[in-house]
């Protein structure tokens, strides 16, 4: 598979075998790729809306170049304040962290469910309300 590029549409495999749609919203030279993340469960391609994105987020194009995690287009980019550089985290984050993110957003892993309960919390963008569908671990 090939490497990820700008304004890709992907979607992110979720533990009830359904999919979450994100978009590529940079890569770089030191091999990072800064995601933009939805709780759309849209599997065909289309134009995400700036208000539609809960997280950005920096990791590493290993899913995308073995196919886990699937382009299905292309589309231009949303933009605001939130888009703007700087747009690399300095690590990035795991792939598997990506996926237990939205997993989370989606009610199917514990929204709580790191040692660091807040962890999912801090990755939403600034004014992002919780997801509706977040469950807890002791709830």
């Amino acid at each position: 598979m090939a490497a990820p590029q700008q304004a890709d549409l992907f979607l992110v495999p979720l533990l009830d075998g359904g999919d979450a749609l994100g978009q590529v919203l940079e890569c770089d030279a030191r091999d990072r790729v800064r995601l933009l993340l939805t709780l759309s469960r849209d599997t065909a391609p289309r134009r995400i809306q700036l208000p539609e994105v809960v997280a950005t987020l920096t990791t590493l194009p290993e899913p995308f170049r073995t196919g886990h995690w699937r382009v299905i287009g292309y589309d231009t980019l949303p933009t605001g304040p939130a888009l703007k550089p700087p747009l690399f985290d300095p690590e990035p984050t795991d792939p598997a962290i990506v996926e237990a993110f939205l997993n989370a957003c989606h009610g199917l892993y514990p929204w709580d469910g790191f040692p660091d309960a807040e962890v999912f919390s801090k990755m939403l963008l600034e004014g992002v309300a919780l997801p509706p569908a977040r469950t807890l671990r002791d709830a």
